[in-house]
């Protein structure tokens, strides 16, 4: 969450829009990360549909969603130097938006 917020400050001005579906069992334990790891895009919560309906395999799990609402790319998983693969996506689809 911390590099989606980066990415969501620096794209932001372009139309990037990022919103978080957290699926913790326990609300606290949610607020607990998110005091921690603070955001300024909406988080959810979800009750258990999301999971089904996106056939979620891993946590955590990025869908690249254009302004028609059609999944475009799915990041599976975080590991170290995914900003720059997440950055190119975003940027790849607000470019292609704009066109």
């Amino acid at each position: 969450m911390p590099v989606l917020e980066k990415l969501h400050k620096e794209l932001a001005p372009k139309g990037f829009e990022v919103i978080a579906v957290n699926l913790d069992y326990r609300v606290e334990d949610a607020l607990r990360f998110l005091r921690r790891y603070p955001v300024s895009y909406p988080v959810l919560r979800d009750t258990g549909t999301l999971p089904e309906l996106y056939e979620l395999e891993v946590m955590p799990t990025s869908y690249l969603i254009d302004r028609k609402g059609i999944i475009r790319h799915i990041h599976y998983g975080y590991r170290k130097g995914d900003e720059a693969i997440l950055r190119r996506a975003f940027l790849q689809l607000l470019e292609e938006s704009d066109g």
